[in-house]
């Protein structure tokens, strides 16, 4: 068990068991408080990025190679049900900064830069083959699909996803810098702000 904290209302979701979904009983009616499928997806993207970068930069931490699920999980959420790309993008800052603050004192490259830091990780994943061997591993002995969905297919629905959430961060924080500072552009704020996002 995990406990977690909800990044927006729980869902009511109807539950079936595998078991009598196979032997095609009656179906059952219940019903529970589910985490949003988007809660879900901001937490994994942000932990596939976040997790990559740092055991990338420090060898001895915990390198949990199951992660790599995330990436299957995160292909078949957008095949789906695909989520609005605005909700995303502010579920995911927010994950973004608690994990500043939850982790920050083992990762401080995400403290300085997080949005550099987290596309550190995706250039790993995307050009690292240690991901792809993994990714190979977890389909075979865990995924019952007769057409597995292929490392390149579920890598690319990932890597466009990232690319359009940071995308949508990077537009509402100028949209959010440019409102506050109408007057005067030109102020210091604003040019550390436009210089912040060259690292989005």
């Amino acid at each position: 068990m995990i406990e977690s904290t909800t990044l927006s209302p729980p869902e009511k979701r109807a539950i079936q068991s595998i078991y009598s979904e196979i032997l095609k009983e009656q179906r059952q009616n219940i019903e529970m408080d589910c985490a949003a499928i988007i809660d879900t997806q901001a937490e994994k993207l942000v932990s596939m990025l976040r997790r990559t970068a740092s055991v990338t930069r420090d060898h001895n931490r915990d390198d949990d190679e199951t992660l790599i699920r995330h990436i299957y999980d995160t292909y078949h959420i957008q095949i789906t049900e695909p989520s609005d790309k605005t909700a995303l993008a502010t579920l995911v800052n927010k994950v973004i900064e608690a994990d500043v603050e939850q982790y920050g004192n083992q990762h401080p490259q995400l403290v300085e830069s997080p949005f550099e830091e987290l596309n550190f990780g995706l250039e790993q994943l995307i050009h690292n083959e240690q991901f792809k061997e993994r990714y190979k591993q977890y389909v075979s002995p865990m995924v019952y699909a007769e057409n597995p969905v292929a490392w390149q297919d579920a890598i690319a629905v990932f890597h466009r996803l990232t690319l359009k959430v940071f995308e949508e961060i990077k537009e509402s924080y100028l949209k959010g810098c440019f409102a506050s500072t109408k007057e005067d552009l030109d102020n210091d704020d604003a040019v550390d702000g436009q210089s912040f996002l060259k690292n989005l």
